[in-house]
């Protein structure tokens, strides 16, 4: 579950909710060997807007490095976002994080803060984790493309590139199709074989016959491994297909409906026709209506837009962003989303067995 912070717009009652989140983001998802491994440590409140430190903020980072050799690597440091700043970038070979030679790949995660000087700060659980894969330019590189298709349409196809420095020779790799979780036998045929790369020659495809008649039930996973490689390196070995029925596709549809989250919060969710998760394209807007009664027996009544952000399937919020009135002083709270748009889905609605939630103000403290 992708845990975002909840952003609240336009609203006719709200507060905006005081906390800071420290997250991680690397400049790039792969470098060339020999160029600065570049992450950047930013702080940044529940709009998602930068914030700048009052003092110092000393965050605790765990390094792990993974060898050409398959040896790992790991460290750990203390990185400083300065008083006065908002964010901080640093390079973990220049920092002397690892120490390790002909590293292919390098993940820092936040573990926790160490100090600082706001009363509420966190990690984002989002953005904890970045990694950037490093690429040997001396060497010619293999990868494998991802590719997810309908299970009526008669075909997948993995595209392999090749990249990195030009032939001089002739390359090649295996492939072979297998990790097959179909519904049926019927449902897909295993291939393999060899592709040759001759020079000027940078991507094979390789197009696997399938059916799908059966697929309104379960989707079926198989993927495609690179193997043996040749006058080559393999930096991305596998590529996942899934055959999938056209209903249950993440682009057609997603269903919003709202759950208790937790002591004082609650969580808006995306998930698709079957349960699962499915995660926006766009923005998220809903409308969140919300009545009950205060401590002194006066009734309310209010409307909030509620945002949950692109590339995101939840978000919790406090019971303060719907009304600065709302929390100590309320009895009790009935919230229900009344109207959603947006996501970048082809169809977008509310799950009416799930849409509201009522709970009692005085248990949430």
């Amino acid at each position: 579950m992708q845990n975002t912070k909840a952003t609240t717009v336009v609203s006719t009652q709200t507060k905006k909710i005081e906390s800071v989140q420290v997250s991680i983001i690397n400049a790039a998802d792969s470098i060339n060997e020999g160029e600065a491994s570049n992450f950047s440590l930013e702080l940044r409140n529940n709009s998602d807007e930068l914030v700048v430190a009052c003092e110092d903020v000393a965050v605790n980072v765990v390094c792990t490095g993974t060898a050409e050799n398959g040896d790992e690597y790991i460290g750990s440091a203390v990185v400083i976002i300065a008083c006065g700043s908002s964010k901080t970038e640093f390079d973990a070979f220049a920092e002397k994080y690892l120490q390790a030679k002909d590293i292919g790949n390098i993940g820092i995660a936040l573990k926790d803060i160490k100090e600082s000087g706001f009363e509420n700060i966190s990690i984002n659980n989002s953005r904890n984790f970045a990694e950037v894969d490093i690429i040997d330019n001396l060497q010619a590189c293999l990868s494998v493309a991802e590719v997810t298709v309908d299970g009526v349409a008669g075909v997948a196809e993995f595209t392999i590139v090749l990249s990195g420095a030009a032939l001089t020779q002739e390359a090649s790799v295996d492939y072979i199709i297998g990790d097959i979780t179909a519904k049926e036998a019927k449902d897909y045929q295993i291939d393999s074989g060899t592709l040759i790369f001759g020079p000027g020659i940078t991507t094979h495809t390789v197009t696997i016959p399938i059916t799908g008649e059966e697929y309104h039930q379960n989707n079926g996973v198989f993927n495609v491994v690179l193997a043996n490689p040749v006058h080559a390196k393999i930096i991305e070995g596998s590529g996942l297909s899934s055959l999938t029925d056209e209903y249950y596709q993440n682009s057609t549809s997603a269903f919003v409906f709202i759950v208790d989250s937790h002591t004082g919060r609650f969580g808006i969710q995306l998930r698709d026709a079957k349960g699962k998760f499915n995660t926006a394209k766009t923005d998220v807007v809903t409308d969140i209506h919300f009545s009950g009664t205060t401590m002194n027996s006066t009734d309310f009544v209010g409307v909030a837009k509620m945002v949950l952000p692109a590339n995101s399937c939840s978000m919790d919020f406090d019971i303060e962003a719907l009304d600065e009135c709302i929390g100590e002083a309320s009895d009790s709270i009935t919230v229900k989303l009344n109207h959603v748009t947006g996501g970048g889905f082809k169809a977008i609605s509310i799950d009416h067995t799930k849409s509201g939630i009522q709970k009692s103000v005085l248990a949430a403290y």
